[in-house]
């Protein structure tokens, strides 16, 4: 995956994978938002220039570079630079340029500057202080050992991150304050799924502002304008020229081949060995010799796939759902695999790290019927999360806007209530491609009217009915006493 992700402060994007680094002018989103004046073919112009990303070794990168490294008795003397690959790249608005690699700092004053300066993270935290940290807290300190995560945003606000907890500071002050990654998401709203609360991979900001947050191979984007975080793939967000794609594409080319060569080579030696330990008879009546080939990654990614699923239905069984991560099914790869033996300590591998410690929360009952067990890896451990579903009263759920929609799909016109971080979706196919409308509302108050007014006008017809018919009643009683006094006279 990627391993780091920077801007420069007139927005030249630097992305490295392991080795190698990749870099172009302008991001895509800087781009879409320049002037409208712009005509078609500039924008067209422009919008292939930030697709064609230029492709490097880290060693070209600090090529022609060196690092003064400044001992304790003032002595200055040259060290290698990480060309094997980083941690973490962070770049100031003001240019200062910053890479991490395990305890060690390298950064220089400029982007243009020929000389690093080296450090530990020691060194560099010694005279810092945590102020909200508790006295004895260890894990509320600054991280020394390694930072999984650098940024600097636009307003010189420069935030670390190790494993579940971050530190941030303003400007150059020694003051950091810290908290867990969930509170750093306090009041901020996502549009569709659920923050990163576990670790980071990558964090930074582009030069306009905008907050970007890497986990795997997800991509979370806070907008400057509106403070909303949307969650997006990689491939989403870079295009159709991420370079990723490319390198996992050349790196599978070279596997393959080699691969191939490989057995290759290894059947025509059994081969050979097979001629001379049997007879020409026998092996003429063999149908036919079958030489298996070594067990890969992506063959092995699968073998755990398939016993997670094994795992999974042993937990329906009893109404516990059961989810994974690709980050976890590569740790227990890479911890149970065997090139000697292959696959076989794969189950025991997956009984200790997932089973185990699953059984042990469903004993203490952390797990009940009914949650949901998330199974992810941070780097360093792997990570529990529990999702639980309660029951709320009736009075106490959150009411929302009652909307009108149109499903793009089958085309089905629907109300629904919409509430806060809720995803609607259709009500006969289930997408989520749906347009609010407000054609079927406003029909509907035009037939309240209409009804309204067709109710007004029978009122008032009854109304003059009944005032005609009071009218001759009282016309007819006054001619009835008129009859009766005439009768009386005479």
């Amino acid at each position: 995956m990627i391993s780091t992700y920077t801007f420069s402060p007139r927005g030249r994007e630097i992305l490295t994978i392991g080795n190698k680094y990749f870099e172009r002018e302008l991001g895509q989103h800087e781009i879409e938002s320049k002037s409208t004046e712009q005509n078609q073919t500039e924008e067209k112009e422009s919008y292939q220039s930030v697709n064609s990303w230029k492709k490097g070794m880290l060693l070209d990168y600090f090529a022609g570079q060196e690092i003064e490294e400044e001992k304790k008795d003032g002595e200055k003397t040259k060290s290698e630079f990480p060309i094997l690959g980083f941690d973490t790249h962070a770049i100031s608005p003001k240019g200062v340029e910053m890479i991490t690699k395990g305890n060690d700092l390298f950064y220089r004053n400029s982007t243009t500057s020929k000389i690093w300066k080296k450090m530990t993270l020691i060194d560099f935290f010694k005279d810092h202080l945590v102020i909200n940290a508790l006295p004895d807290a260890p894990e509320e300190q600054l991280p020394t050992i390694k930072l999984k995560t650098h940024a600097i945003s636009p307003e010189e606000e420069e935030i670390i991150t190790y494993k579940d907890r971050f530190w941030r500071r303003k400007g150059e002050v020694k003051d950091w304050q810290t908290g867990r990654l969930r509170d750093y998401f306090n009041e901020q709203k996502i549009q569709e799924g659920e923050f990163p609360l576990n670790y980071w991979d990558i964090h930074l900001f582009t030069p306009r502002g905008d907050e970007i947050i890497i986990v795997g191979d997800r991509l979370w984007i806070k907008n400057f304008e509106n403070n909303i975080w949307q969650v997006k793939t990689l491939k989403e967000y870079f295009g159709e020229d991420f370079p990723l794609e490319k390198e996992l594409e050349e790196k599978n080319k070279v596997e393959q081949e080699l691969e191939k060569r490989r057995y290759e080579m290894i059947k025509e030696k059994v081969m050979g060995e097979l001629i001379k330990f049997f007879r020409p008879e026998l092996i003429n009546r063999f149908d036919e010799v079958i030489i298996f080939e070594p067990l890969r990654f992506s063959h092995m990614m699968e073998i755990v796939r398939l016993q997670l699923k094994e795992v999974g239905k042993l937990l329906e069984d009893q109404e516990i759902g059961f989810l994974y991560t690709e980050s976890a099914v590569k740790e227990i790869v890479h911890v149970g695999f065997d090139p000697i033996y292959g696959a076989r300590p794969l189950r025991r591998a997956i009984q200790k790290l997932i089973e185990n410690p699953i059984s042990t929360m469903i004993i203490e009952g952390k797990v009940k019927s009914g949650d949901q067990v998330l199974v992810d890896f941070d780097g360093n451990n792997f990570v529990f999360n529990i999702e639980r579903v309660e029951l709320v009263e009736t009075e106490k759920n959150i009411k929302g806007k009652v909307l009108n929609f149109l499903c793009e799909i089958c085309a089905n016109r629907f109300k629904t209530e919409v509430i806060d971080n809720a995803t609607t979706i259709c009500s006969r196919c289930a997408s989520r491609q749906v347009q609010e409308t407000v054609e079927e509302e406003k029909n509907h108050m035009n037939l309240n009217n209409f009804q309204t007014n067709s109710q007004s006008q029978e009122k008032t017809f009854e109304l003059n009915q009944s005032q005609e018919t009071v009218t001759n009643q009282i016309n007819n009683a006054f001619q009835n006493q008129s009859i009766s006094s005439f009768s009386t006279i005479s």
